[in-house]
């Protein structure tokens, strides 16, 4: 099922050589999955297999599945369907539909569960100026393929005040840290007036906790961002937290750091590019990837600067392997962001 693919370009020798891991990335826009080996891409259709809905809700299992829920089908309904998609070994299905039809939001994977969050619902409400309000917070039992709505909880603080809601969350970036998930920024709609304002602050729920509290974690972003990218390393304390939206709906590339044990957080070098894309970071041993098509940064793990790839077409590979020669040998010298390229044909 795969196309033919051109290779990328090499790099002459003795300049130093360019990492780059594999992996698997779903190009929901063409219903299709591109795996890179070795710089070389593989393409495969899955259009026909099952629907890939570009509002779909997105995440990457341990076992390096993707997963999408729901989404808007062609009558402009939000659906109930699951697909997992298996790269691997190019198995595509659809497993258990979610309890309630949904769309967009992430999962995430913790203890044998997958969590869907950050996702929007149909409003009930027809005099609400919302068409769409938070969802519920659901989740798959990987054994036995069974969803469960949970319900959560407000958290009382010394003063006897009550937070928000984890409903009242609209479009939060995500990441799970511990037995926590965290929800960063995006907004919080009033459940008195409907507004819906920019939230800055950090909340997170304790899976572990029968209570499921929302808590909130006394960290306030010094910008806004509607749906950010999370990337958290694994047995590190420090999330990065970049991308996403602006209140009035401007990209931007931000970048923030917040030590998750000291509260503390500051400003760190901008993202190389603007994430337009909401696809979930790819974690590796050795490195993590953020993808919004057709670019590609990928840091390796302890370090802070991102290499820039660029997906390139076939008319281009002779100007891809000039620039290649041109960056080689000052690759390890540059402190802007590096740019490398990846070929393939016209997806």
């Amino acid at each position: 099922m795969g196309s033919c693919i051109t290779k990328t370009a090499n790099v002459e020798d003795g300049l130093p050589p360019i990492p780059f891991p594999d992996f698997s990335y779903l190009r929901r826009a063409k219903k299709s999955v591109l795996t890179i080996k070795n710089k070389s891409v593989q393409k495969e259709h899955v259009r026909g297999l099952v629907e890939i809905r570009n509002d779909a809700g997105i995440g990457l299992t341990s076992l390096q599945k993707i997963i999408l829920v729901g989404g808007t089908d062609e009558s402009a309904q939000l659906t109930s369907r699951v697909v997992q998609l298996d790269p691997v070994n190019s198995i595509y299905h659809y497993i258990q539909d979610l309890p309630v039809p949904a769309k967009k939001g992430f999962i995430q994977e913790f203890e044998g569960w997958l969590y869907y969050v950050g996702g929007l619902v149909k409003n009930p409400d027809v005099e609400s100026p919302h068409n769409f309000i938070p969802s519920p917070l659901m989740r798959l039992n990987l054994a036995s393929s069974h969803w469960e709505v949970l319900e959560t909880a407000q958290e009382t603080r010394a003063d006897g005040e009550k937070t928000i809601n984890y409903r009242n969350l609209y479009q939060p970036g995500t990441f799970i840290h511990g037995s926590k998930m965290y929800l960063v920024g995006g907004q919080v709609i009033n459940p008195d007036t409907n507004e819906a304002v920019p939230n800055k602050k950090i909340y997170s729920i304790d899976l572990q906790s029968p209570d499921l509290i929302l808590l909130d974690e006394d960290v306030k972003l010094k910008m806004h961002a509607n749906h950010p990218i999370c990337v958290l390393n694994k047995n590190d304390s420090v999330v990065q937290i970049f991308g996403g939206k602006t209140s009035d709906m401007r990209l931007f590339r931000n970048n923030f750091e917040v030590n998750l044990d000291t509260k503390e957080i500051k400003e760190t070098q901008p993202f190389p590019f603007f994430v337009k894309e909401h696809y979930p970071p790819i974690y590796q041993k050795e490195y993590t990837i953020i993808i919004s098509f057709p670019k590609i940064a990928v840091q390796r793990v302890g370090y802070h600067d991102w290499k820039v790839f660029d997906f390139k077409r076939e008319d281009e590979v002779q100007k891809n392997q000039e620039y290649l020669k041109a960056v080689g040998k000052g690759l390890e010298e540059r402190k802007e962001p590096e740019r490398h390229n990846i070929n393939t044909k016209s997806p």
